[in-house]
């Protein structure tokens, strides 16, 4: 199925049509001006720039990969489709021309000051499960003498490499509907796909963490139009309608902020890694990109896990049924009916699984078989690392100098190696053939203490029996892998 198609299914008609036009409205009020200047930032996976102009669009900010890729719309010359609102007693207003944006370690940070309260943005390229990422970080500070209610408000304008159309899935499920989510409905997380949920392994998934890694869960999150929401306020309420240009919008909020307060919000957005198994009944996983230790706990936990399912046969599947079973230290799991599958036709399934402490340091695991009564079956599974979040923080915990079972295994052609390190320091991370030859440096230069996540893409090498070596001061640990095409 073309590009064309299949967003033309997932999306339907109209969606396309007001897709093209807002493109159309956005290339002829938006175009690229080389007289812009902005600050850039990145750490050889995702990069960030920041409009540098000292305009009403200073501050506003575009992320992509260091391939290249758009991960919003119009990475390369910065237009400003993306943006941030501030809220302070009911009354909401663009953030006007800020303080000189610059580069502060591995950041960019951007102020803006309207009345008593400082907002401060500052965005930092960072790796999250092995993946390139950026953590969005906003700091609010009354400095005035009374207290206030503040909002923050931020639009991300998705684009996924060449597609302003990026299509959403969240844990609630996927569709092309614009849906508004508040409070406990919030999802964990977001993936916004290049093509869908079935696209090639090679394709980029862009990825937003909205709980776990420290982010703050936002009071209201919502994917969307972006014709919609790029003048959305904090009243927008969603209209259930079809959307091509995508778009999301989250919300916090910090009621009765005290003089001399400070408050924090966080999120991220960047890639990350959809596994998938090709059959009959096409299997796709995201979700959750992994668990991390936020104030003593594992976080997120229980954990979201999105499973998309497509015939992708000639022949309905009738009583197509997911089986959902865990492992190690992970607990939850069970039956769940997905129903018929017309030729063609995408499901999703979206549940939640749960860690356990006494596992940390260990792997948990999880296995999710689809059948049918008239189709053929086929599997998924994924390994995730249990960090140890003791409230003595988790550099107490003991951590082991290792080198993990990759998955899946065999694999085709992606498949994911972890590793740990006992302390800080050197690491290198090789893939070779059984002659010696070296095929892949996965990682070559400094880890931190803790376990770490490289993706490896052998679509360019033959089937076959490799090796992967971990070499680093605290010693060297080999493992033995199948690419199987």
């Amino acid at each position: 199925m073309n590009k064309a198609l299949l967003i033309s299914v997932l999306l339907g008609g109209a969606a396309l049509a007001q897709a093209d036009y807002t493109n159309e409205w956005k290339a002829a009020n938006f175009p690229a001006d080389a007289s812009r200047s902005y600050l850039s930032v990145s750490n050889g996976a995702v990069v960030v720039h920041v409009n540098e102009n000292p305009d009403e669009n200073g501050g506003r900010f575009t992320i992509g990969t260091a391939a290249g890729q758009y991960l919003l719309y119009g990475h390369e010359y910065d237009p400003g489709t993306s943006w941030v609102k501030l809220n302070v007693d009911g009354v909401e207003s663009a953030l006007g021309i800020p303080e000189a944006p610059y580069v502060s370690g591995d950041g960019i940070v951007t102020r803006w000051t309207l009345g008593d309260i400082r907002l401060v943005q500052t965005l930092t390229p960072v790796l999250v499960g092995g993946q390139g990422t950026v953590r969005i970080e906003f700091d609010v500070e009354n400095l005035g003498g009374v207290a206030h209610d503040v909002g923050v408000l931020l639009q991300m304008d998705t684009m996924v490499n060449w597609n302003d159309a990026a299509p959403i899935s969240t844990s609630a499920g996927y569709a092309a509907i614009e849906t508004c989510f508040t409070g406990l409905d919030v999802p964990n997380s977001w993936q916004a796909f290049e093509e869908g949920p079935n696209q090639d392994p090679s394709l980029l998934v862009g990825c937003g963490i909205l709980n776990g890694f420290g982010a703050t869960l936002p009071d209201r999150f919502a994917v969307g139009r972006w014709g919609n929401f790029y003048g959305a306020g904090f009243g927008y309420e969603c209209e259930p309608v079809g959307y091509g240009d995508s778009a999301v919008l989250l919300w916090w909020s910090t009621p009765n902020l005290a003089p001399a307060a400070l408050d924090h919000f966080q999120t991220y957005y960047g890639t990350c890694v959809e596994y998938t198994q090709p059959g009959d009944l096409s299997l796709s996983l995201t979700g959750s990109q992994g668990l991390s230790c936020d104030d003593g706990e594992l976080s997120p936990n229980p954990f979201d896990v999105n499973l998309l399912v497509t015939n992708t046969g000639d022949l309905p599947c009738t009583g197509v049924m997911a089986n959902v079973t865990a492992a190690g230290g992970l607990t939850g799991g069970g039956l769940i009916s997905i129903g018929d599958l017309a030729p063609d036709q995408t499901v999703q399934v979206g549940f939640f699984l749960t860690a356990l402490d006494e596992y940390c340091g260990g792997y948990g695991y999880f296995n999710i078989e689809v059948f049918s009564q008239t189709c053929p079956t086929n599997s998924i599974s994924r390994e995730l690392y249990i960090p140890c979040c003791e409230q003595v923080g988790a550099l107490d915990q003991p951590v082991a100098f290792g080198l993990g079972a990759n998955y899946p295994n065999p694999f085709n052609p992606v498949t994911t190696l972890s590793f740990s390190m006992a302390e800080t320091g050197q690491a290198t991370l090789t893939v070779h053939n059984l002659a010696g030859e070296t095929v892949a440096t996965l990682w070559n230069g400094p880890a931190q203490r803790g376990t770490h996540e490289v993706v490896f893409d052998g679509a360019a090498l033959p089937s076959g029996l490799y090796l992967y070596t971990l070499t680093s001061a605290q010693g060297v640990q080999t493992r033995k892998m199948v690419l199987s095409k």
